[in-house]
Parts: C-alpha cells; sequence; structure tokens
C-alpha cells in the first residue's frame, strides 16, 4: 500500500493512502489524514492516488502545499518526492507494483536458401526456383517479384525488392533445370499433370 511517511524529531509515522481515489489531509477530524497543528488549515490539500502517482491540490490553505520544496496550487507528487504541508514534510512511497514482462523469442527464423533438387529458391517464395539474382546483396528471386522500369520502347531495368540494385538472370536456374524458359514450362507442366493424374 502506498504511504506518507512523515520523519520528526525522534518520531517516525505514516500515513497509509487508498490504492485509487481521494484523500483530504488538513486539521478537521473529518479529514482522511488528520494533522492536528496550527500550521495546517482545517481542509489544508487534497491527493488524487492512483498506482502510479499521486496529484496534490492546495484547498486555499494559509501556509501553501509543497512539492520538494516547490510552492504548488495542483502538482504531481512522485515516488521518492517529499510533500509539505505547513510544519509537516512527508515522503511519498508508492506500492512497488509487480510488472511481468512477457518473454518473446527473439531468435530469426532462418529463410530456406535453396530447394531440395539444390537449386537456389526465392527470397520471398522459398517454394519457387530463382530465376533473377541480385549481384548486390545476393539475393535471388522469382520472376514477379523483381521490380521492371524503363520508359516504352526503351531499354527495362530490373531491379531488386530489397536493396533496388539491378537483378541479373540466375544462370544456375538454366544451367539445371533443362532448357530454361522452356525446360521451366516443361517442368511446370509435369508437376500439374502429375497433381491431376493422382
Amino acid at each position: 500500500m502506498s504511504k506518507l511517511i512523515f520523519q520528526g524529531e525522534g518520531e517516525s509515522k505514516h500515513y497509509d493512502l487508498p490504492r485509487s481515489g481521494r484523500c483530504r489531509i488538513g486539521r478537521s477530524r473529518h479529514s482522511d489524514i488528520c494533522l492536528d497543528h496550527p500550521s495546517i488549515s482545517e481542509s489544508h490539500c487534497e491527493l488524487a492516488v492512483d498506482p502510479l502517482i499521486v496529484e496534490v491540490t492546495d484547498l486555499g490553505s494559509t501556509n501553501g502545499t509543497f512539492i520538494n520544496g516547490f510552492p504548488v496550487q495542483k502538482g504531481k507528487l512522485s515516488n521518492g518526492q517529499i510533500l509539505q504541508v505547513g510544519g509537516f514534510s512527508m515522503v511519498l512511497e508508492l506500492d512497488a507494483q509487480d510488472v511481468v514482462l512477457p518473454i518473446v523469442d527473439q531468435s530469426v527464423r532462418q529463410r530456406p536458401t535453396s530447394l531440395p533438387n539444390g537449386l537456389a529458391c526465392c527470397y520471398n517464395h522459398s517454394e519457387i526456383v530463382a530465376a533473377m539474382e541480385c549481384g548486390h546483396c545476393t539475393k535471388f528471386f522469382c520472376r514477379p517479384c523483381v521490380s521492371v522500369i524503363g520508359l516504352v520502347g526503351g531499354k527495362r531495368h530490373l531491379l531488386c525488392p530489397v536493396c533496388h540494385n539491378h537483378c541479373s538472370p540466375y544462370a544456375g536456374a538454366n544451367a539445371r533445370s533443362g532448357g530454361g524458359f522452356l525446360g521451366g514450362i516443361l517442368t511446370a507442366f509435369k508437376k500439374i499433370t502429375g497433381r491431376f493424374g493422382n
């Protein structure tokens, strides 16, 4: 429970604060914290308490309300700060809150770089054979992943979607896939007909 700790000459006393809500300090016996002393006004100040901070409002007291030595009409009192009302100085001790942080897996899942047949796969689509290779970041991509820019009738530029440098055709795909573009169509046709044949 949060509390205000008063340390006077040879004595120490604490005043418990509510977990949340309002708490009035004053000389009146109807105050939540009654400080029967001539330097304290009948209704001196009011505290609005929540679990993280306490807001202090002076209620027109004669001798004022201070936080860490500075007079306030309305101010925030944080943990360990000193609230002074009249001749009383008290330190705020907020209730320690147990904070539980979730355990987050920080490991980065490795992207596959090749298919079971040994060919490089697309950086974005691990199940597709790469068709393009970036000479700068050395990543491989399928044809739809590569950005194409160029003027109508002019030379087209194939750009890497990661680092935006030039890409060139992946030589390994033609060398090992059996026939380049036509070989790729034939492989795709075999896969399709094989699926429908089952």
